[in-house]
């Protein structure tokens, strides 16, 4: 046997000694060691390390995961962290047990007050008993979302930080760096709300045989409203799975319905907005009508201030009923983020939509009470009173939620 040959049967065989060593899956068990962050199970098309998943894995320091179409993975990080994540994610994890999410969607848990993610420019931390999801909402944002607990989020590159508190959602904007807050500005630039956490892909169930010796395939679906409690017990219990379910039913109806009430809230609010800002300036030319009317010697004077005084009291009449009423939206904004299922869904619908028709109707009356101004400045001029004229277009009507059960 030459040299040559011998070398070559010996680098054969370190090759696939270390190929055995790199694509054996290492248990969660192995956490004794120091190297190791924590373990990864996934269904579906899974790559740890640029390998292909086969059920479960161990991770270290560096190693990077993606998650192919209609599939998905759960991991458990030694420092308590608990992930579970979505199809199309991909992420790496650091030193430390820091994850940094390039793109997908993630839910998180962690009991121990040591949660950290980066999404973008943006690094995700929280207290003890957190629990929420993250994910990137087209290109240009970040969305985090909390069910328990409190995240901290701070911009990597300003040092600016934000509170994300529980039952809120917020997105954040990875080109300008900044936080979205308004509702306007949100519902103007993201149409869709921060995705939410979809199940995890099964494993295929082989095809049954039938008495008759055919072939029967298995009932399809997805997983179950018990399914998802199993899933998601190991990221902070049934609250976590419940906050998920809100957005995404057992036979998938619920998100779209939600996403239906959100935008019909969103609207409503900021008609309310609106209404508001309409309103305040109905009340102070109102007010000034009867200061500059007071003022004059009009023989139509105590008819001018009576009516005057009419449009000022309904003003504020108006503004009570507007506040009382956006005060309510609001609250079906935070109740609606806590949905569990269609049947409470299609309650809180109708409960929007109730709002939504008093919304409307003091509306109506807001306009009514701009026609009223239009003519007491033509009142006026006939008596002899100049008043600014008035300039204050109507409000619109704002459309209820529409669903299959709930028609508009």
């Amino acid at each position: 046997m030459t040299k040559y040959s011998l070398f070559q049967k010996l680098t054969v065989v370190v090759l696939l000694v270390a190929t055995i060593f790199v694509t054996t899956p290492v248990s969660a068990a192995d956490f004794t060691s120091k190297a190791a962050l924590g373990s990864i199970s996934g269904v579906g098309r899974v790559e740890l390390r640029g390998l292909s998943l086969q059920h479960e894995g161990t991770l270290f320091a560096g190693d990077h995961v993606a998650i192919g179409e209609k599939s998905g993975a759960k991991v458990l990080l030694r420092n308590g962290q608990k992930l579970v994540l979505d199809q199309l994610t991909a992420l790496t994890f650091n030193a430390g047990g820091q994850v940094q999410i390039g793109n997908g969607n993630a839910a998180f848990s962690s009991k121990s007050g040591k949660l950290d993610i980066v999404a973008g420019p943006f690094q995700i931390k929280g207290d003890r008993e957190l629990a929420g999801d993250v994910s990137f909402v087209g290109t240009n944002y970040v969305g985090v979302r909390v069910n328990t607990g409190k995240a901290t989020v701070t911009n990597l590159k300003t040092r600016q930080t934000y509170e994300v508190a529980a039952g809120h959602e917020r997105l954040f904007n990875v080109v300008t760096g900044g936080n979205m807050t308004s509702v306007a500005e949100l519902a103007s630039t993201v149409p869709d709300a921060i995705p939410a956490v979809p199940p995890i892909p099964q494993r295929p169930t082989p095809p049954t045989t039938t008495p008759s010796g055919g072939s029967q395939q298995p009932k399809s679906g997805g997983i179950s409203h018990s399914g998802w409690i199993a899933i998601f017990a190991t990221l902070g219990g049934v609250a976590a799975a419940i906050a998920v379910l809100a957005t995404r039913g057992d036979d998938e109806t619920t998100a779209p319905d939600v996403t239906k009430a959100r935008t019909a809230l969103t609207a409503a609010i900021s008609t309310a907005g609106s209404a508001t800002a309409a309103n305040n300036t109905i009340a102070s030319s109102a007010n000034s009508a009867i200061t500059t009317i007071n003022a004059s010697s009009s023989p139509q004077k105590t008819a001018l201030l009576a009516q005057a005084n009419a449009i000022a009291s309904q003003a504020t009449l108006t503004q009570q009923q507007i506040a009382s009423l956006t005060t309510t939206l609001n609250s079906l904004q935070s109740q609606l983020a806590g949905v569990t299922d269609q049947a409470a869904l299609t309650a809180l619908t109708t409960q929007i939509n109730n709002t939504i028709a008093s919304l409307n109707q003091q509306d109506v009356i807001l306009n009514q009470n701009i026609t009223a101004l239009n003519a007491l400045v033509t009142a006026a001029a006939a008596g002899g009173v100049t008043l600014p004229p008035v300039g204050i277009p109507p409000v619109q009507q704002t459309p209820g939620v529409a669903s299959a059960s709930i028609p508009v």
